[in-house]
């Protein structure tokens, strides 16, 4: 019912692989088979590209282009803990803590869907970044778009609430693949602020999220919440709660800035975690891989993986060159 009623297409979808990976792998009903020598989930690659074709069907435009943005792992906390001070150790196994860890035939069978797309059709692109996280390459790509200032309109497909930074009139999320897609009017509506970069990095730097084990600096109620709903009023950029924190008349005030001023520190490691590394256009640009419509190979893997046919194909006989 629900998809009959939303009708928009859109210019670009923006895929979080891994994050897609996790829900549309089915791991646990399947043994992994092997394919030039590395043992990959066939069932689970066809699942991932199955959905990708209806997301396609779906939400996208008959000129439209789609781009599978995939994680560097543990690369957010190796980097940001560089720049920490005493507590960077303790920093960097605390983020690393909850980060998930998955075999090596799941690893493969994500570099198998690298290589998939880039021997497909034109409209298919990848792009991987040595020590950034897929939400780190979404502000650049869509400069790149012209997605912020310009035309082009993007669905982000995630349910990684660090995506939403980047919502705006142009661009909507689709956290439940069963549902429809969220703007960014629906999700302020639903968090109860205006949702901009800044403000979502700074929400989360307050009240944690246990997605990527960040601890909360004060617990969520009705009360924190409309203190920090004041705060966004009152503040220009996140760290200035810092300077607001050390004026006693203040922190005695907010529980917020009361929270704060007892130790600075712990805000700043949770926006360092939070925000996103910067990237450039250029690097985007020079990192992405295109479609090489390379027709034959293409529909050989098919066949391989049972995508085209029902018969099942030898893997040893496919080649695949490194990405």
């Amino acid at each position: 019912m629900v998809d009959s009623i939303f009708s928009k297409k859109y210019d670009a979808l923006v895929i979080d692989s891994v994050n897609f990976a996790y829900r549309t792998f089915k791991m646990k009903e399947e043994t992994p088979l092997r394919i030039s020598k590395k043992s990959v989930y066939k069932n689970s690659i066809c699942n991932f590209i199955d959905a990708v074709e209806s997301l396609k069907n779906k939400y996208l435009k008959s000129d439209g282009q789609i781009y599978l943005l995939f994680d560097n792992y543990f690369s957010r906390s190796d980097l940001r803990s560089t720049f920490m001070f005493a507590d960077r150790k303790k920093l960097s196994e605390s983020y690393k803590a909850n980060r998930r860890k998955e075999s090596k035939e799941f690893y493969n069978s994500l570099n198998f869907l690298r290589y998939y797309y880039l021997i497909g059709p034109a409209e298919y692109h990848t792009i991987r970044v040595d020590n950034l996280e897929a939400d780190d390459l979404v502000k650049p790509l869509f400069m790149k778009l012209n997605v912020f200032k310009g035309n082009t309109t993007a669905l982000m497909v995630t349910t990684d609430m660090d995506w939403t930074r980047y919502l705006c009139s142009n661009s909507d999320w689709l956290p439940d693949l069963a549902g429809v897609p969220e703007t960014c009017d629906e999700f302020a509506d639903k968090m109860g602020f205006k949702v901009t970069e800044s403000n979502i990095i700074l929400y989360k730097s307050i009240f944690g999220d246990e997605s990527d084990n960040i601890g909360a600096l004060v617990r969520k109620n009705e009360k924190s919440f409309n203190e920090f709903k004041e705060l966004l009023n009152e503040i220009s950029y996140p760290e200035e709660l810092i300077i607001m924190s050390r004026d006693k008349e203040e922190a005695e005030k907010n529980s917020i800035l009361e929270r704060i001023s007892l130790n600075e520190q712990d805000l700043l490691v949770n926006l360092q975690l939070v925000s996103p590394i910067p990237c450039g256009v250029d690097l985007i640009s020079c990192s992405m891989t295109t479609g090489r419509n390379a027709d034959t190979l293409y529909h050989t893997v098919r066949n391989a993986i049972g995508l085209d046919i029902s018969k099942e194909f030898v893997f040893g006989n496919v080649r695949r060159n490194r990405v």
